[in-house]
């Protein structure tokens, strides 16, 4: 499992009863620095947007409404 990072399943009487799974390996250096800057510019977009939201409209409302 280590090797190829597949899961493998556990089985009892033919049926999956649990998987085991590879843990990802942890970001370090420019990596990590690349993921933790492409959550702050998530959370500046989300707060951009949470300041323009039209009160009591909810995203399923908008979602809606530009299916139409």
């Amino acid at each position: 499992m280590t090797e190829q990072r597949k899961p493998v399943n556990i089985t009892r009487n033919g049926r999956v009863v649990a998987r085991i799974v590879p843990v990802e390996p942890e970001l370090a250096g420019e990596e990590l620095e690349q993921f933790e800057q492409t959550w702050a510019d998530m959370d500046q977009l989300a707060a951009e947007i949470s300041a323009r939201w039209p009160e009591g409209v909810s995203a399923v409302d908008a979602v809606s409404i530009e299916r139409r």
